[in-house]
């Protein structure tokens, strides 16, 4: 039997404080290895021990980059996207290294929830929490909502 596709998260479900998730996000080496395959960002702290320990950390160190993946993944850890959304804008702030192999725990609380016309503006402030429960990054996100289903 094939898996229930997740519901979409309407713009009718957003309300100023509410919060999606949490939910994990496993930071594997294979996610790495395919951020660097496709972005081209090959750092080896990312991906090499050996470099990752001589610039001064544990081991191999997710890319900063992947902070809009798990930003995006914060809010959908339960739904799906509607077709048509768009990101306006986003603000990343990390705080802390996330070793490769750890696993963050991912939460969602929705802003300011404004119509415009057919597309609708929807602020999300995402976080990230790493193993020992410490704040790793922030992202806020600016978003054009598509029309929810009739």
């Amino acid at each position: 039997m094939p898996k229930q596709e997740a519901e979409f998260l309407t713009f009718a479900s957003l309300h100023p404080g509410r919060t999606l998730g949490p939910g994990p996000f496993p930071v594997t080496a294979g996610l790495v290895s395919a951020y660097v395959d496709i972005t081209g960002d090959a750092n080896p702290i990312y991906t090499d021990d050996g470099a990752a320990r001589a610039a001064g950390f544990d081991g191999p160190v997710m890319p900063p980059g992947l902070a809009g993946v798990w930003a995006r993944r914060s809010y959908l850890t339960e739904h799906r996207m509607l077709p048509g959304g768009v990101m306006a804008g986003q603000n990343v702030e990390l705080y802390l290294p996330v070793s490769v192999g750890s696993e963050l725990s991912l939460t969602a609380v929705i802003g300011e929830v404004d119509e415009e016309g057919d597309r609708r503006r929807v602020l999300l402030d995402c976080s990230a929490m790493d193993e020992a429960g410490r704040l790793a990054g922030r992202v806020e996100i600016d978003a054009r909502w598509p029309q929810d289903p009739s």
